[in-house]
């Protein structure tokens, strides 16, 4: 039966660590070092499980995490450390679990991300760049299938956007928009995949194309306008599966940019989904 303070030693003959015992039980302070003799880590014992302030330390002595124990679980704010002794990360945990906010820095102290959650598990996560500004956020919710997010140019304005349909949580739209806030792409998913009419405008907001998918798969009817709003292609449907176009060169370019592999040419005028 263990009762006292007990010591360990590696092989080497130094310490390892340290403990105290009662009843057979770990009870009171807590150490345990790396074989260069520097502190590994430090804290508290009850009754066999850990409680209070805990310590960790890398092997160069620097400290790397501190936080609280409540019966073994996590509470309270924890933090992490980079190398240099920057703040890494900020959690608040609750019975183990993390919770309320978290929170990351780069190692020359930038926030990086954070998480920010509500009692019901709600709220945002933010991702900045080194500057400090905003070039992503998602809101989260605990019961929607779909979030919302919105990614940033680096003058501020947004770069694209998801917006769920809360009406229907497996449909959304995708939308593009360039450094100046005009939109260039307003894609429409169902279930994760391109299902609709995909929308491409040009910069000063006329349409430049209809082009129909469904579950990521185009599909008869494609249109593509100039400028001034003139049809100058169109795939026509022929069949489930092939059409004539007027332009091929466009739909080669569409299914490009939209990053789409089913598309392939045959001959000038024929296209055909494989």
């Amino acid at each position: 039966k263990k009762e006292g303070e007990m010591f360990y030693f590696f092989q080497s003959g130094k310490l390892s660590h340290q403990i105290q015992y009662h009843e057979n039980m770990r009870e009171g302070a807590f150490i345990r070092k790396y074989e260069n003799g520097n502190l590994h880590e430090k804290g508290n014992y009850v009754k066999d499980k850990k409680h209070g302030e805990w310590e960790g330390f890398g092997d160069n002595g620097l400290l790397v995490k501190k936080g609280s124990y409540d019966a073994d679980k996590k509470t309270g704010v924890w933090k992490e450390y980079h190398g240099n002794g920057q703040l890494k990360n900020e959690t608040e945990y609750l019975n183990g679990l993390p919770t309320k906010s978290v929170v990351s820095y780069n190692s020359e102290g930038h926030k990086m991300s954070e998480v920010i959650l509500d009692k019901f598990g709600n709220g945002k996560y933010k991702v900045f760049d080194e500057d400090g500004k905003i070039k992503f956020e998602e809101e989260i919710g605990v019961y929607n299938t779909i979030s919302s997010w919105k990614s940033y140019n680096k003058n501020g304005t947004i770069a694209s956007e998801m917006i769920p349909n809360f009406e229907n949580l497996q449909t959304a739209i995708i939308r593009n928009y360039d450094m100046n806030s005009q939109i260039l792409w307003e894609i429409p998913y169902m279930q994760g995949r391109i299902t609709g009419i995909v929308k491409e405008y040009f910069a000063d907001g006329k349409i430049k194309g209809n082009y129909q998918f469904t579950a990521n798969l185009p599909t008869p009817f494609w249109k593509i306008y100039d400028s001034n709003g003139g049809l100058i292609g169109e795939w026509k449907a022929d069949g489930q599966k092939t059409g004539v176009c007027t332009d091929i060169k466009i739909f080669q370019r569409i299914l490009k940019k939209l990053d789409n592999g089913y598309g392939t040419v045959f001959g000038e005028k024929q296209f055909t989904i494989a």
